[in-house]
């Protein structure tokens, strides 16, 4: 990986250019604030809530959707249901509400002893829970009824806000925490206006703007790899193991958070394994025994925290790899139907990320400059995943979002005055796009972009 580093000493929030970083959090904030107003009471967000209840109450034995009850909570006099209570069904209805409604949309394959998705959401939603000193059973809300904006001013927002920020806020903190790291790499490897210039676009990306206000695992999934490739990078620059075990251990937690991340680490191993085979280059300051000694550190961090996760499910189910089957009846939900008769993985990625933002292409203008091929060749393996597992859905891009991010603040970095000029009146009609595209689809309880497929 042989960037041309600017290291962090060199204070990369130096003078204006921290002024700058400050304003692009802001303005990402005020793309991202509405998620505690926002109908969060189905799909992943209602399972991420329920599966953090169940880990309180009935621990990792009862890590399952089953034994949930729902109570409906209205805040006014009318017969508008406002909030969507969850709590522990009794022992005697060891199914609940909440199974019988995903049988009923023919969600089967949810029924199970353990549940398949990884813990580590849920386990960071139980805790924010236990440090709020609520009793087990209490205090599990989420907002239930569809929001429109004047809705909040003819509600009392405070009300929808302590219902549900603890469940959003961990999303939107990693949403900010991710530009923020995207700047730092994006400077240590091309410059301050290259970093600047990719906090900006991840910032005003509408996928991220989106799953920043749902309570999904794909914003801390993104901000833990960014902290596993920032610890990777400082591992090879100083040969320090301490550095590898907090990339392997901050990998470790974001597979935790969603295996997707296994297709990140995959893409960043074949990528280092091919910049050591072309360069023939080792880390830096170090001998044999030394790198060996980084990845065997790497790995320790990364099986220490995952061990317990892949041990439980191989005992369950004889895979450590372990997805339900998908029942033919699935056809018949909605949301589902509608991901199936998407277009091909390749058409849908291809196109469809073209067209939300136009601007992350620009980076592929210098795909013929080995200084960034490393982060192609990433990026191009992660595609290639996803593209042949066959997922249909904006959000996971997310991982080599920041990537792209980076490469394209670096073509714009390196532009002339005369292009700048262009670009930046380009980047204003994103900013005009991507309001669009939010306000157009924040508000459905779907949380996914429609458009172009």
């Amino acid at each position: 990986m042989n960037f041309p580093q600017e290291h962090p000493s060199a204070s990369p929030l130096k003078g204006r250019t921290g002024i700058w970083l400050i304003l692009i959090l802001l303005l990402a904030l005020a793309f991202r604030w509405l998620g505690p107003f926002l109908q969060q009471s189905t799909g992943d967000s209602l399972h991420y809530v329920a599966l953090a209840m169940k880990l309180r109450t009935r621990g990792l034995n009862g890590y399952n959707l089953r034994g949930v009850d729902f109570k409906e909570i209205s805040l006014t006099q009318s017969s508008v249901k406002h909030l969507l209570q969850l709590k522990p069904s009794k022992e005697s209805d060891p199914q609940g509400d909440l199974m019988r409604h995903l049988h009923k949309i023919s969600l089967d394959y949810y029924d199970e002893p353990l549940h398949h998705i990884a813990y580590g959401y849920p386990v960071l939603l139980m805790l924010i829970h236990k440090m709020s000193e609520h009793a087990e059973g209490e205090d599990w809300q989420l907002v239930h009824c569809a929001i429109e904006p004047w809705d909040l001013i003819r509600l009392q927002p405070i009300q929808l806000v302590q219902a549900q920020w603890r469940w959003v806020a961990p999303a939107l903190f990693s949403s900010l925490g991710m530009i923020v790291l995207t700047y730092f790499l994006g400077t240590w490897w091309f410059g301050k206006q290259s970093g600047l210039w990719a906090a900006l676009l991840v910032a005003i990306h509408p996928i991220d703007i989106l799953t920043s206000q749902r309570i999904w695992a794909d914003d801390a999934l993104v901000f833990m790899c960014l902290v596993a490739l920032l610890g990777w990078c400082r591992a090879r620059d100083r040969a320090s193991w301490l550095w590898a075990l907090a990339s392997g251990i901050a990998l470790g937690c974001a597979i935790l958070f969603k295996q997707s991340a296994i297709f990140f680490g995959v893409g960043l191993v074949v990528a280092e394994g091919f910049q050591h085979w072309r360069t023939s280059n080792h880390l830096q300051g170090s001998t044999p025994r030394i790198q060996a000694l980084i990845v065997f550190a790497c790995a320790v961090g990364l099986s220490f925290v995952t061990a317990h996760w892949f041990a439980t499910i191989w005992g369950m189910y004889g895979t450590p790899f372990y997805n339900p089957p998908v029942d033919v009846g699935i056809e018949a939900n909605p949301w589902h139907h509608r991901l199936q008769h998407r277009p091909s993985p390749i058409i849908f990625y291809t196109l469809g990320t073209a067209c939300l933002s136009p601007c992350m292409l620009l980076g592929w203008l210098r795909i013929g400059e080995k200084r960034i091929q490393w982060l192609f060749l990433v990026i191009a393996i992660f595609f290639f995943i996803i593209i042949v597992i066959g997922h249909r859905e904006y959000r996971y891009i997310l991982p080599v979002l920041p990537l792209s991010a980076i490469a394209a603040g670096y073509v714009l970095m390196s532009l002339s005055t005369r292009w700048k000029t262009a670009l930046i009146i380009f980047i204003v009609a994103q900013i005009a796009w991507s309001l669009h595209l939010t306000n157009r689809y924040t508000w459905q309880n779907w949380g996914e972009v429609m458009t172009p497929f």
